[in-house]
């Protein structure tokens, strides 16, 4: 957050409106209670009177730089058709650059209609009226609290699309039980304290009102117990009203909105935003009284910078709508809710005109937003959206996209929408986007069509811009070519380097003999061998070879042969490959790619041949196509020999690793080949890693461990360097930006070791060298590592055998203990490793993401973690979340 924190130490909003004001004594000269700024203990008095905060902004500077911005945006609409990037940046801001933040504001504003309300059906996407009836916040100053729960509730409605009936949070809860510090009903509180609560997340759960209503007294009763399942018919205990999946945050992360395009903006796509009103104490009671001029709004304006203190007065309110009039830019007003009840104004809301009241100044004026708690989940999400309605322009000339959305849109949440999957995509610096770019392509690709620019519609929406037409053109539905005939194997292959495979062979009739050899067996064919786990969609392995996934399927990663918006929440097969058999495959971010077994009797160049489907924008599928398919895509440009070993998936590439133990036999040890993003649609060799026997691959980094048993890894250029410090390497394995290395010298335990820093406060790993991990009670056989955590198999004394032990950020109950804590932007977990509950005698252990696997001796495979898309199969109610090893459904066990 921008705001320094030594200017917000003695800012408190206190002395709002105490109650809604009784008509009858204000017509006897009676004055409700004192409504005056308190003084606080230790001398300090509130008040924005700080430089460059609130109050010492001159007056209506919201409104003058409006003025300029709306009469800019005037001469920008009239461009018309066919207007570049540099005439619309001379007109909007008098500039060549179209990224300037004054070219930026009116740009929005060109997107924005004269009016517009929260409340109105006939403004609102869905057409739901998402702001609830005004409250009231009796004799206690909780203004702030009760403009909080307004804006949250709105944000919830627009984020369910439902109408205001159908949420209502408790004011009672946020501000004496969810606050820290809580609100103080002789001094109010400070939105310095909602930013810095909601940016760190604390504000988890939320009871609704009718569960723990307000009384106005923070001391009348405790705070009740606020679950996300409540036992039936508790008393003590109130459900959780945020929905599941997503997290209230801070629009501008948590920055003010300083131009009244940000403030109509946070509106639309928010709901409304949370600001204040100041006036001398004498306005204060015109206000009170409601006296507006004629046409019902108040338009008193002061200049109170140099006020004294104990004259001025302050008031917490929320603002979801405005009016514009388009014959005099002077004229105009917000729309605003209070919290002294529905009897007051028009229906608790009231209106006033722009630049009166000290309204909407800058730095003291925030809008709240939910959202997918995680921003990749949240693009996935748009990309399922836009997925069904972009086309390429007919046109033989042009290398538009259209836009025609299902329902009306308006290009200011298209724009937000865009701005996001920039936000998260995987691209070169030089195709990175930025809002400015996204908003000036949109202006410019559809001025002179015509509708307005501002108006909700069906479009179509043109979109130009080189880098948006790269980063949508994999959501453009186009017939894929039917994959030509597969020759399936007659046999099972052995497995590959780094499976899992038990031993001895007992009796067919025992699952704990499974193994390759018996993949006839009826008992073992639908038993895992090796899991994949990827973003969104995990894959397994089984026994009799085939291929059966799980998840999200909006690329067509799940082998289907075709791409679609329906999640599988149980394991199906891999229809795409036909039925042959694979002996290794891999998932990624809306990817998989798959290693054929090779058949007996042909020549070893049959093993070398990997199939991928799914996203491939980023040359995920490796044929040179730099295009995703639903259908199966073959990698061109492998070696016929030596035999592939390995085949590693990673969130938007893909690795193989060939045979180094061939060089005994006379070969020459051959560098591994890698694919898609960073490395090319085609295969590319890597210098430096001839002689690799395993390689690990996270988003940012890569290793492998050579022959010699030590590592190297690279990140953001193919150019590996040697890890310092390591021999006698067995496992490796590699996080978001961290790895690690089981060390297991000849006859000694493995211990394990790793260096890097996770993405999330360096809970999994937090130093540039090699680290022991310790508290691992016992030899590590095996490492896995996901975007922020680590866990080790560790062979242990005692009839628990091998257990798994879990560390780092906790989310998404990565850890295995049953619960979750963090979030992705206030990461919580356990920097020590614990030991996962409910899991002993693993065989194979497998992790990635936000996800892990296990296989048990009696061949269960049992998953726990992020589950928002079905991914882990772990039964057939959709759990966003398993914080606990889960049996998966409908394998041999």
């Amino acid at each position: 957050m921008l705001l320094g924190t030594t200017l917000l130490t003695c800012l408190v909003l206190s002395a709002c409106m105490a109650s809604a004001p009784d008509p009858s004594t204000l017509s006897q000269g009676l004055r409700p209670p004192e409504r005056r700024l308190l003084q606080l203990p230790g001398g300090r008095f509130t008040g924005l009177v700080y430089a460059g905060e609130g109050l010492r902004s001159p007056p209506n500077a919201t409104k003058r730089g409006y003025l300029i911005s709306r009469g800019r945006s005037s001469i920008l609409r009239n461009l018309g058709a066919g207007a570049n990037i540099t005439q619309i940046a001379q007109a909007a801001c008098n500039k060549n650059d179209v990224t300037d933040s004054e070219c930026v504001d009116v740009l929005l504003l060109t997107l924005m209609p004269a009016s517009y309300s929260s409340n109105s059906t006939a403004d609102t996407p869905g057409q739901r009226a998402f702001i609830s009836p005004a409250q009231n916040q009796d004799t206690c100053s909780a203004c702030v609290g009760f403009v909080v729960t307004a804006a949250a509730e709105a944000a919830i409605n627009v984020f369910k699309r439902q109408s205001w009936d159908k949420l209502g949070l408790s004011e009672q809860d946020l501000s004496f039980c969810r606050l820290e510090p809580k609100v103080s009903c002789a001094t109010g509180a400070s939105y310095q304290t909602v930013v810095a609560n909601i940016n760190e997340n604390r504000i988890k759960r939320w009871a609704a009102r009718s569960c723990f209503g307000y009384s106005g007294d923070p001391t009348a009763a405790s705070c009740i117990a606020v679950s996300d399942s409540c036992p039936a018919g508790s008393p003590q205990c109130c459900a959780s009203q945020l929905p599941a999946g997503g997290a209230l945050s801070m629009a501008y992360s948590g920055n003010p909105l300083a131009t009244m395009a940000q403030v109509k903006e946070q509106i639309m796509l928010n709901g409304g935003v949370i600001t204040s009103l100041a006036l001398s104490n004498n306005a204060f009671n015109a206000f009170v009284e409601n006296k507006t001029s004629s046409n019902g709004v108040f338009g008193v304006a002061e200049d109170l910078r140099d006020t004294a203190r104990g004259d001025l007065s302050m008031h917490a309110v929320f603002c979801y709508g405005w009016w514009d009039n388009m014959s005099d830019a002077n004229d105009g007003y917000w729309l605003c809710k209070n919290s002294w009840g529905s009897n007051w104004g028009l229906g608790g809301s009231f209106r006033a005109a722009y630049g009166a009241a000290n309204l909407m100044q800058p730095d003291y004026t925030f809008a709240l937003q939910y959202t997918r708690a995680n921003p990749l989940t949240r693009a996935r999400q748009i990309r399922q959206q836009l997925k069904l309605s972009l086309a390429f322009e007919s046109s033989s000339q042009s290398a538009c996209l259209l836009y025609t959305p299902q329902q009306p849109q308006r290009l200011v949440k298209l724009t937000d929408d865009l701005t996001t999957l920039a936000d998260t995509a995987a691209v070169s610096p030089g195709m990175r986007l930025r809002k400015a770019d996204v908003l000036a392509d949109l202006v410019a690709s559809n001025l002179g069509s015509a509708r307005k620019l501002s108006a909700a519609s069906r479009g179509p929406f043109r979109l130009c811009d080189a880098r948006i037409v790269q980063l949508l053109k994999s959501l453009v539905t186009a017939p894929s070519p039917s994959p030509g005939p597969i020759a399936s194997p007659a046999v099972m292959p052995s497995t590959s380097p780094g499976a899992a495979v038990p031993s001895p062979s007992p009796p067919p009739s025992d699952l704990e003999g499974c193994s390759p050899e018996r993949a006839a067996d009826p008992s073992c064919q639908r038993c895992a061998w090796r899991v994949a786990l990827g973003f969104s969609h995990s894959c397994i392995r089984l026994f009799n070879g085939s291929i059966v996934c799980a998840g999200e399927n909006d690329a067509g990663e799940l082998g289907l042969g075709k791409s679609d918006l329906d999640d599988r929440r149980t394991f199906i097969a891999a229809t795409a490959l036909a039925g042959v058999p694979a002996s290794g495959m891999g998932a990624g971010e809306q990817f998989t790619c798959v290693l054929a077994a090779p058949i007996q009797g042909a020549s070893p160049s049959s093993s070398n041949t990997v199939h991928c489907f799914g996203a491939g924008d980023a040359g995920q599928m490796g044929d040179g196509s730099g295009t995703g398919s639903a259908a199966v895509a073959t990698v061109q440009g492998l070696r016929l020999a030596p035999k592939i070993i390995q085949l590693v998936v990673g969130p938007y590439a893909a690795c193989v690793v060939y045979d180094a133990d061939a060089s005994s036999q006379g070969a020459v040890d051959v560098p591994v080949h890698c694919w898609g993003a960073m490395y090319g649609a085609t295969p590319m060799e890597i210098e430096g890693t001839s002689g690799t026997t395993i390689l690990a691959m996270g988003m940012y980094k890569a290793c492998v461990l050579l022959k010699d048993q030590t590592v190297a890894c690279w990140d953001a250029s193919p150019t590996p360097s040697k890890v310092p410090g390591l021999s006698g390497v067995v496992r490796i394995a590699a996080g978001e930006k961290f790895a690690c290395a089981v060390v297991r010298p000849a006859g000694a335990a493995g211990v394990l070791w790793c260096w890097g820093k996770d993405a999330y406060g360096g809970f999994a790993s937090n130093s540039s060298n090699p680290v022991r991990v310790t508290g691992l009670p016992g030899s590590v056989l095996d490492v896995v590592a996901g975007s922020a955590h680590a866990c080790a198999l560790v062979a242990t004394a005692g009839s628990g055998g091998r257990q798994v032990y879990c560390w780092g950020a906790n989310e998404y109950g990565v850890l295995g203990q049953g619960y979750t804590n963090g979030t992705t932007g206030n990461a919580q977990g356990s920097r020590v490793p614990l030991r996962v509950k409910g899991l002993e005698n693993v065989s194979a252990l497998f992790g990635a993401y936000s996800a892990n696997c296990a296989i048990v001796a009696s061949r269960s495979l049992l998953c726990w973690g992020s589950n928002y898309n079905g991914q882990l199969g772990t039964e057939p109610v959709l759990r966003n979340i398993v914080t606990l090893p889960t049996a998966v459904k409908g394998l041999c066990a």
